[in-house]
Parts: C-alpha cells; structure tokens; sequence
C-alpha cells in the first residue's frame, strides 16, 4: 500500500484551527532570475517568525516555505504528526526589532479581503490605545500609491516593529496592518509577562544549532532577550537620535544668531563712522556760521564809514 503524504500547508492550517491559534499569513517576497530560469520567493509568517521558500512558481515555493516553518516548530510545548514526524510548535516568540522581516503582502481574494476588514474596525484605534497603554511611541502610517492591480499598501511603524497590508483601499490596508501590529504587540507582551514570572523557566526553542538551518542556508535567528530590555534600547536610541538632531538644529539656530549678530556689529560701527562724520560737519558749520558773523559785522562797519565818507564829500562840495 503506498504511503499517504500529508500535504504541509494543510497540516499547518488544521493544527492552528484546532489549537485557535493565529493562522500562518503568506507573502510574496519577489522573483529572481531570467524567464526560462525564475525563482519565486514566498514568506510564511506566524506568531512573529518569517520563513522564506522556494520554487519554480508560487505554488511550489509556498510548498517548501510551509515545510521549512514545520521544521523549524520542533522542540516546544505542542506536537503535530507530519509524514511521521513529530513536529512541535511554540506559542509564542520574540525577536530583535532589527530581525524582524519587513513584506508585501500577496494578493488575496475579495471574501478573505472582506472578512479581514470586517474584523479589523476600530483596529487603528485599538492600537493607537494599546500603545498609550505601555507608553509607546504613537504608530506612524506609511501609504503607497495603488499598484498595477489596483492595490493599496500601508505599512504601520510602532517602535522599529514594521507590520504591512494590501488591499483595494488604504482604509482597509491600514486597518488591517493595525490590526496585526496588535496581534504582535500582543506577543511581546505575552512572552514579556511570562518571563517576568519567577516559577518559569524560557524553554529553548530548539533542540540543536542544526535547527537553524535548512539546507546549510539561515532562515530564522530568534532570540531570547528580555522584552523590557528591547523596549528600554529602542526608547533610549530614539531620544539619543532626538537628542542629535536637537543639538544639530540649535548648532543651526546658533550659527544664523552668530551672523546676524556680526551684521548687527557692522551697522553699529558704520553708524558710529557716520556719527564722527556728522559732529565734525556740524563743528565746522559751527566755525562757518561765526566767521559769517564777523563778516557780516566788517560789512556793517565798512557801510557806516563809507556814509560818512559820502556826506563829507557831499559837504565839502557845499561849501566849494
């Protein structure tokens, strides 16, 4: 009788379904290569954690994604039987804000759109709400211009945590990008709590340093640090950045103030020069207006003897 193989993508879903955990999400990631030889790149991402596949077209690259994530699950808490094979799978995981996997969500279906959207009201709100709850920065919104199907994409930015969605509106894109920015804050804050627990213990998310790798090529880094210290390096990183940038713009302000201040110098000491001009003008006005003065009391003595002169030759004419 021949063997029955268990198709990866539906042991995946059915596990999440029956455990009601978050579903595994697919993104296409791009294609590489020349037409006869292109190679598709498909994303699985689940509970925070991306892995990339592989293939010859979407299908089989969303096949080898699928089968790299149940490799990955091994080690933790839950069990699923694939092609015999116990795979295990975390609840939960954390990453660095710089490791996690910023991507374009693929075109889905106009139900699963619908009911994505349906689900997601008030979800901006929700978050913005969440992030004033653990004081954190409010999430910035990013939108692209439709693409050649007509699709929006927004991204939603909430301390260097990057969440993206498409859809035929930025209505429902950033609705739906907030919403899963919850679902991952959401995360973090679980393993957070639970590592503040002092009875717990974080368990190893893998058995060995060879479940890093599939095929001798990383497709996972994870790791364990606090999520309060993450939170206190990113907090600290962003007001240092503010910092600079403050200093920068006071050097800035500082520079303008020093030139203006150099003009203001230079007007004031032509002013002064103007000044000196002005009293040195005016003294000799001052000169001029007193030696009119004496000229014009010369020109009153020199009529009053040229009289007198007048009548004593008029006189003398008299008598002659």
């Amino acid at each position: 009788m021949a063997e029955i193989k268990l198709h990866p993508i539906c042991v995946l879903l059915d596990y999440c379904q029956k455990k009601k955990f978050r579903l595994p999400t697919y993104t296409f990631v791009g294609r590489t290569g020349p037409g006869h030889d292109t190679i598709f790149t498909i994303r699985v991402s689940w509970n925070s954690i991306h892995v990339d596949g592989e293939g010859k077209n979407k299908k089989s690259a969303k096949y080898d994604a699928t089968e790299k994530m149940i490799c990955l699950m091994k080690g933790i808490n839950h069990q699923i039987n694939y092609n015999d094979s116990a795979v295990h799978f975390p609840t939960t995981s954390i990453h660095k804000p710089e490791e996690i996997l910023i991507h374009e969500d693929m075109p889905e279906s106009q139900s699963e759109a619908n009911s994505s959207v349906n689900s997601s009201v008030n979800s901006v709100r929700k978050l913005k709400k969440l992030c004033n709850k653990y004081k954190m920065i409010s999430p910035v919104y990013e939108e692209s211009n439709a693409d050649s199907n007509n699709n929006f994409t927004v991204r939603c930015i909430v301390n260097n945590i990057i969440e993206e969605a498409t859809a035929s509106s930025k209505n429902k894109a950033k609705k739906i990008c907030a919403k899963q920015m919850i679902h991952h804050l959401n995360d973090l804050k679980l393993i957070h709590d639970y590592r503040l627990s002092a009875t717990n213990i974080i368990p190893k998310v893998f058995n060995s340093p060879k479940d890093f790798h599939i095929s001798s090529k990383p497709i996972l880094q994870t790791t364990m640090s606090s999520s309060s210290q993450l939170s206190m390096e990113n907090t600290l990183k962003s007001f240092i950045e503010q910092q600079l940038q403050f200093n920068n713009h006071l050097l800035d302000l500082m520079t303008k103030q020093n030139e203006k201040l150099n003009d203001i110098k230079s007007i004031v000491k032509s002013l002064s020069e103007h000044q000196v001009r002005i009293q040195k003008l005016e003294q000799h006005n001052a000169l001029n207006s007193k030696r009119m003065a004496d000229l014009t009391e010369q020109y009153k003595i020199m009529s009053n003897e040229l009289q007198a002169l007048k009548q004593s030759l008029v006189s003398t004419s008299s008598v002659s």
